[in-house]
């Protein structure tokens, strides 16, 4: 029985499906704009930046172009012996499961043109379904001679040669599996008693992973998919399936959806579940509350862009179909592109004065004149030796984040003849960079958070370094503060005071991936692999609490603020949001004078326990700010005092406490008082 992924609708003799997304009161809808015929099975896919990599059952890896999306081409091929099963990719590697001869194979996608395998780990069963969550492999696994199945994990930091690390059996065939956490759920389907069942498995120790809880489905599970604490899954004839997992011992039954079809897959975003029914598409079913979710319609998407940066009242977009284009922002509401210039794979963008500083991924720098934004024109290039993600300008230098080679120093002096004057070989892997003054902050990737002294610009010099605890993705910087976008680890706070001796100061942890970094004023805009964007208050940089998250479907690759604006480079578009709610209302100091007596939420997100307020008092009194639960349950106290004329923030963090509705009371005693509710689903 095949799988489909549901990042894109699979059928038989048809590899991909594009999809323009397009959001209407009354639901959403669909349109084929492009795809590719094959004559096996397409059978699995997965999508990492602009290429789809199709699983053809019968030949093996299909690499298809889908910078234009309706006109998707082959790139390469990897003819694969046995029959392939499913695909993951990561950082350059694709994982294929090769369910014939029980064998994970490793290929280097790195050149899409000219796939090459690396590696294999031989399995002792079947495996059907693959999850890569940091230097490991999660494998799906089944024995069908005998009816059952197993977890099995494989050590993939070296990917010419896995290790296997560990197992976990258990007595039914297995077929898809999710990683969370120190946690894999795993789905299975015993077809003796035609009874599904969802297993939970501790993986904190990948040598010895460990079962913790069962739960059984009313189907056949052939899909998992998890976000927070629900398990989501796709239960055949029976649709969806629901599963309570906040306790791991105990996972049990929330709800579930009938659904005309046979449910294949599942995917989650934004308080939808995208359930794959085969041939007939696939269904958007609202989960906003797990216990009793609702058919809502179905599910479409539109553009690709890669990066963006803003300057004066323009955008400049990264396009990922291979463009820059310029954006008139003057007002936010009404964007209009004024321009547009082609180039190859755009990985970041920068604008000093009259010109724009863009590097393509394996192209090198490339300056574009843009002192007409209607009309830019080429200035010049410079190669590289290295793949490009960042760039930053100082002065007649522009510093380019270039991997493994670490950074590169290109003399722009000449715009239409810029020349490599320098460079310095970083530890890490070189993923983003940033410049104050005589320094470059330059997000290095496991090694951290690496400075150099670029005062002799064609002469860098390492002064210090700071060790984060995931992976250095991107870098901002403000004032005497190093952010840095960690990977899985959230937001880390460097305190660079001393660039000889730089240190931590602060962190906030996120449950998604953080990929690049901005700073406007108290607020670091952070880049979400998974949910767009997140803000973070920094207005304290030792104790950074996230107050917003952009929770609708897509997978950011940059954001630029201006004023209260935020211009995201979703994966497959522009978008531009009015973040005026989240960040409050101006700089909320105490200072800031207001003539009513007001309470303002700034997070209305229902997935984000965290929640910051405003309160304004229109002269100097005592002030309380309590929490009650909907059982009118004191829950928190967050002032009780004499405060001065003005905003003042506060804090609730609704984690500990259980999902439901508060009431936020403010009260100034014997005078006014203030409520608002706040729903918390999280």
């Amino acid at each position: 029985m095949k799988r489909l992924k549901l990042c894109l609708v699979l059928a038989n003799f048809v590899c991909m499906i594009i999809l323009t997304r397009t959001f209407a009161q009354d639901g959403l809808s669909v349109k084929l704009v492009g795809a590719v015929h094959y004559l096996n099975y397409a059978d699995d896919i997965a999508v990492s930046d602009k290429y789809a990599y199709v699983i053809d059952a019968g030949v093996g890896l299909y690499i298809v172009d889908i910078s234009k999306p309706s006109k998707p081409e082959e790139t390469g091929r990897y003819d694969m012996p046995g029959w392939a099963g499913s695909v993951a990719v990561s950082e350059g590697y694709a994982y294929l499961t090769d369910s014939e001869d029980g064998v994970l194979r490793i290929v280097d996608v790195s050149e899409p043109a000219f796939p090459m395998e690396k590696g294999f780990h031989e399995t002792p069963t079947s495996p059907r379904d693959i999850v890569v969550s940091g230097d490991f492999a999660y494998l799906a696994c089944s024995d069908e001679e005998y009816g059952t199945g197993s977890l099995q994990i494989v050590n993939i930091f070296v990917p010419n040669a896995p290790i296997e690390m560990g197992s976990c059996e258990i007595e039914s065939e297995a077929y898809s599996v999710a990683v969370s956490g120190n946690y894999a759920y795993l789905v299975s389907t015993d077809y003796d008693s035609e009874i599904g069942s969802l297993h939970v498995v501790n993986i904190s120790n990948p040598n010895s992973p460990e079962e913790t809880g069962t739960c059984e489905t009313q189907g056949y599970a052939n899909g998992v998919a998890v976000q927070f604490d629900y398990a989501y899954i796709a239960d055949g004839y029976n649709g969806l399936f629901i599963v309570d997992i906040s306790d791991p011992a105990a996972p049990v039954k929330k709800g579930s959806c009938e659904i005309d079809g046979y449910a294949e897959s599942v995917s989650i975003s934004d308080g939808f579940a995208y359930v794959s029914i085969g041939d007939e598409g696939f269904v958007a079913v609202d989960v906003a509350n797990p216990a009793a979710p609702v058919i809502f319609g179905e599910h479409a998407s539109q553009g690709y862009t890669e990066y963006v940066a803003v300057s004066d009242k323009y955008a400049y977009v990264a396009d990922g179909w291979g463009n820059l284009r310029i954006v008139k922002i003057s007002n936010p509401s009404s964007a209009k592109e004024k321009g547009s210039f082609d180039t190859n794979r755009l990985k970041g963008v920068t604008v000093k004065g009259n010109f724009a500083y863009v590097v393509e991924y394996d192209n090198g720098l490339k300056v574009v004149d843009v002192s007409n934004p209607h009309a830019p024109v080429d200035s010049g290039s410079c190669e590289l030796p290295d793949l490009a993600y960042g760039v930053a300008v100082s002065g007649d230098h522009a510093f380019v984040a270039i991997a493994d080679r670490g950074i590169s120093v290109v003399d722009v002096s000449n715009p239409a003849a810029p020349k490599e004057s320098g460079f310095f070989d970083t530890a890490g892997r070189a993923k983003g960079i940033a410049i104050s003054e005589n320094y470059a902050y330059v997000a290095d990737g496991e090694n951290g958070l690496c400075v150099l002294d670029i005062s002799n610009p064609t002469s860098p010099v390492e002064t210090g370094v700071c060790e984060t605890g995931g992976y250095a993705n991107g870098v901002a910087v403000s004032g005497d503060y190093a952010y840095i976008a960690d990977g899985y680890d959230g937001l880390y706070v460097i305190d660079v005071t001393d660039p000889s001796a730089p240190e931590e100061a602060g962190y906030c942890v996120m449950s998604g991936r953080s990929y690049g970094v901005t700073v406007a004023g108290d607020y670091a805009y952070v880049v979400d692999r998974d949910v767009r964007f997140r803000i973070v208050d920094i207005s304290d940089p030792t104790d950074p609490v996230e107050t917003e998250t952009d929770n609708m479907p897509g997978s950011s690759r940059g954001v630029a603020v201006s004023d209260k604006h935020v211009f995201n480079d979703d994966i497959i578009r522009f978008e531009i949001f009015d973040c005026s709610d989240a960040v409050g209302i101006g700089e909320f100091n105490s200072i800031d004078t207001t003539t009513k007596f007001v309470i303002k939420s700034i997070c209305t997100c229902p997935y984000n326990p965290n929640i910051a307020m405003v309160v304004g008092l229109p002269e100097k009194s005592e002030l309380i700010v309590r929490v009650f639960d909907e059982l009118g349950d004191l829950v928190a106290e967050l002032a009780d005092g004499d405060y001065i004329h003005g905003y003042h923030r506060f804090y609730f963090n609704a984690t500990e406490h259980p999902a439901s509705s508060y009431t936020i009371l403010a009260e100034m005693p014997g005078k006014m008082k203030q409520m608002q509710k706040y729903v918390n689903l999280k």
